[in-house]
This record gives C-alpha cells, structure tokens and sequence, in this order.
C-alpha cells in the first residue's frame, strides 16, 4: 500500500478543506466571479467612487488576475 493518498477522494470533505488551506497559505483567495452587493458598497465607501466603477474594477482585476504569474516580482506584498 501506498503512503500517499488521495485528500480528493475523502468523503468527509477533508480533502477539500486542505486544498483550500494550502491555497490560503500560499496567498491565494477563492472569490465570486462578480462582486456582492456588500463588496460593491464597501469599495465604494473605501474607494470614494461609485459601485459601477467598482464591479469594473472588480472584474478588471479578476481578468488580470488570471492572466499574472504569481512568482517574483508580479505580486504585491
């Protein structure tokens, strides 16, 4: 028998649960494809701009985002 198992096959949900924390440690989010109602208004508020700026700029940066490399010097601390 193998020492290495498959976390996608636990039927508890297990494995998924610790996809998402490997992707949590390495700085990485799972996040709707369009923003809330809540996200728009906080962006709104924090940005000092109008919602509909902020679903563009939400998605412009979902578009970029899938685009970047996350190595070196692409990534914002």
């Amino acid at each position: 028998m193998s020492d290495y198992s498959d976390d996608t096959a636990d039927e508890t949900g297990e494995g998924k649960i610790s996809a998402l924390n490997i992707l949590h440690e390495i700085g990485i989010r799972l996040v709707p494809e369009k923003p809330t109602s809540a996200m728009c208004q906080v962006g709104s508020m924090i940005g000092d701009i109008d919602v509909e700026t902020v679903r563009r700029v939400y998605h412009a940066m979902l578009v970029a985002a899938s685009e970047a490399s996350l190595h070196g010097d692409n990534v914002l601390n």
